[in-house]
């Protein structure tokens, strides 16, 4: 019995011992709570404080301004992925393996759509083309801009879309950024050096969208240089001769510069 009643003495201390922890340790909580709310209180000052310091910065920063520079003596940089674009040497934006070029490689610099999708505005706008328009489901009549050539000094006209389209067409299953042409492109007819009508094999309303825009769409390709040309083989890079080709459009006030000239 002795024992019985030693273990039952120890045990009631034990959880006494641990109820008067509890109560302490509560206390103690409940003692640092002001505390942590007035740091709370500081800390919401310091963001405060940091705006106003931003707000005070703004018109500084405004006040500068960039100092305007030619376009023959501006380095534009493209910005894309952490990894070295390995097809820097082929400027072939059909060939399977040029998918990065758009992203991290050179192609965008080179290669500019019919109709530009703006992404800080989520509006197209017309940009190697001058106009467009359904003339029925399946006819798109297409109107080249005024101005624009090849940096070689050759003029861009429908010519060269017809080639490029048809030129598509017949080397689909080997290329790839063909959007919707494989399925739904079946031939054009020229009516000038500036007006084509692309005729769709079926109705596709969007096609100008999917086909005609940004860097996911056709890139128009210059027939005096891809003409009697591999497409699937051609690298349309040499800069001896002065390749690759690209878009010499005065839009918006850019005008690119020849080849040799850079």
């Amino acid at each position: 019995m002795s024992t019985m009643y030693r273990q039952m003495r120890w045990l009631c201390l034990l959880v006494i011992v641990m109820l008067v922890l509890a109560a302490c340790g509560g206390q103690v909580i409940e003692d640092a709570a002001p505390a942590a709310e007035g740091g709370g209180d500081a800390a919401a000052a310091e963001p405060a404080a940091e705006g106003a310091a931003a707000e005070e910065a703004a018109p500084a920063a405004d006040a500068a301004e960039l100092p305007e520079v030619p376009r023959e003596r501006t380095l534009i940089i493209m910005a894309g992925e952490m990894n070295q674009y390995t097809l820097f040497d082929n400027q072939n934006p059909y060939i399977p393996g040029s998918n990065n070029g758009f992203h991290s490689g050179t192609l965008p610099a080179v290669f500019e759509p019919l109709i530009m999708f703006d992404v800080l505005t989520g509006e197209y706008e017309n940009w190697l083309l001058e106009d467009w328009e359904y003339l029925s489901d399946t006819e798109i009549s297409l109107t080249v801009r005024d101005g624009v050539t090849w940096n070689d000094g050759e003029p861009f006209t429908t010519e060269d879309i017809k080639f490029t389209f048809d030129m598509a067409l017949e080397n689909a299953g080997g290329m790839v950024h063909l959007a919707d042409l494989p399925e739904y492109y079946e031939s054009s007819e020229i009516v000038d050096d500036k007006t084509i009508i692309l005729k769709l094999s079926k109705p596709n309303p969007a096609f100008w969208a999917t086909t005609l825009t940004t860097n996911h769409g056709i890139h128009v390709l210059p027939k005096h240089i891809w003409e009697g040309q591999n497409p699937l083989e051609f690298t349309n890079f040499d800069i001896a001769a002065g390749w690759p080709r690209w878009y010499r459009p005065v839009q918006d006030g850019l005008c690119f510069a020849p080849a040799e000239s850079l």
